[in-house]
């Protein structure tokens, strides 16, 4: 008992410094050019793809980690600075890096499936950085306060009431403790979260009970809650099938308590890409 309590407090008090981390970096903006929230993502980025090309040398898998990385560095900078843009150039051309890498130096361990994994790193975790483009929108500080609370609120609710209820498997083969009264617990709570913490927050700083912080309809916001459910299961399920695959339980130990960057942001990862589309086709 008193070890269950130990961790809870650890996970609690990680979880605590995490969401301070990321208010902060947020809603402190002074250059009003992101930089903190890229700041963020960006460390998050190379951590997460490390994790990741760590991960798949569990099977044997030798991929290029130190060119992963520099290539990680490159795209988020160049997300920063060029946009969504800087996608269609950095790539291919790290396609051709990595094969030209693995045909001109002859390493014995490594093999074709090593230069794939290396970029497929690339179109994983990175794409966090979607999040900074987010942050450039009109509103965007609420917008991605909006998809931290969508996320954290569907985990939490799918956690506590996945564990007190839940007995119909969702998805046995991929993760056997993820239950279909969870995933009904998460969508409860995403709108739950929205509906309720978004309107108060709108009171308190506009004076009226709405949702104009985040510049979306309500029918809209609806619809997002929707989004952002669906999402944040994918993104769940997907990090615990890479996992499962890989014979691992925690991608990494960086947050005590929690695990890994990819085993906090798995569903994060998932919600920001969506949201990035979301809000791209409905408010700018």
């Amino acid at each position: 008992m008193n070890k269950r309590r130990s961790k809870y407090k650890e996970r609690t008090i990680t979880g605590l410094i995490y969401v301070l981390i990321v208010l902060f970096s947020l809603f402190y903006d002074p250059l009003k050019n992101s930089l903190p929230f890229f700041l963020f993502t960006f460390i998050l980025t190379i951590l997460g793809n490390y994790e990741f090309y760590h991960i798949t040398e569990n099977v044997g898998n030798r991929p290029y980690i130190t060119i992963g990385l520099i290539l990680s560095v490159i795209l988020s900078i160049g997300i920063y600075i060029f946009g969504i843009d800087f996608f269609s150039f950095i790539l291919p051309l790290s396609v051709i890096i990595i094969l030209v890498t693995s045909f001109l130096i002859k390493f014995e361990d490594r093999n074709a499936i090593d230069s794939f994994i290396t970029l497929a790193g690339l179109y994983y975790f990175p794409l966090i950085n979607l999040g900074v483009l987010i942050h450039k929108m009109e509103s965007g500080k609420f917008l991605l306060l909006l998809i931290f609370l969508g996320t954290w609120a569907y985990d939490t609710f799918a956690y506590l009431i996945g564990s007190k209820f839940g007995k119909v498997k969702l998805a046995p083969q991929i993760s056997p403790l993820k239950t279909v009264e969870g995933l009904v617990g998460g969508f409860i709570g995403v709108f739950v979260a929205i509906l309720l913490i978004g309107g108060l927050l709108n009171f308190i700083l506009n004076g009226t009970w709405g949702y104009d912080i985040f510049n979306l309809p309500l029918n809209l916001l609806l619809i997002y809650g929707l989004f952002i459910s669906i999402f944040a299961q994918l993104g769940d399920l997907s990090e615990s099938y890479i996992k499962r695959k890989f014979f691992i339980k925690d991608s990494g130990s960086i947050f005590p308590g929690h695990g890994g960057v990819l085993d906090r942001c798995d569903s994060l990862l998932f919600t920001i890409i969506m949201s990035y589309w979301f809000f791209k086709f409905f408010i700018t």
